[in-house]
């Protein structure tokens, strides 16, 4: 996706449908480990690298998005302007974003269990308040 400064206020979602490697990018932003994300900046070669810890602006001990399952993202340009700096004689451009990631958080083994627990807990009880009670 290349940005002009027309786009600010602009919204652009990614998923499964309009990104082929949507997939791959999810696996590795949710695998629990500080990878890097890639941004080429200006001309083509050039390229900064962000850890996930840093670009998503999340602690050291979860640098990513473990443990969620993530159908979508969108990438909200809030400003995107350029400006000529006179003192150094060259072009600079401001970027002003936020993301937004959609999907739901997967459950854990224990909240299965608990699950699994309670449902069968109203099932007995549903059974011992169905049997007629016998009266002689």
């Amino acid at each position: 996706m290349s940005l002009v400064t027309n786009n600010s206020g602009q919204t652009f979602f990614a998923n499964t449908l309009n990104e082929s490697d949507f997939g791959v990018f999810v696996a590795n932003l949710t695998d629990g480990a500080n990878g890097l994300f890639r941004f080429q900046q200006g001309s083509p070669g050039t390229f900064q690298d962000w850890s996930e810890q840093s670009y998503l602006g999340r602690s050291s001990l979860t640098p990513d998005l473990a443990g969620y399952n993530i159908t979508q993202i969108g990438f909200r340009v809030n400003n995107f302007y350029d400006y000529f700096d006179v003192q150094e004689n060259r072009y600079f451009k401001q970027l002003d974003y936020s993301l937004d990631f959609y999907g739901a958080a997967v459950p854990e083994p224990g909240a299965w269990a608990l699950l699994g627990l309670g449902g069968a807990a109203a099932l007995l009880l549903r059974r011992k308040a169905r049997k007629p009670s016998v009266r002689l």
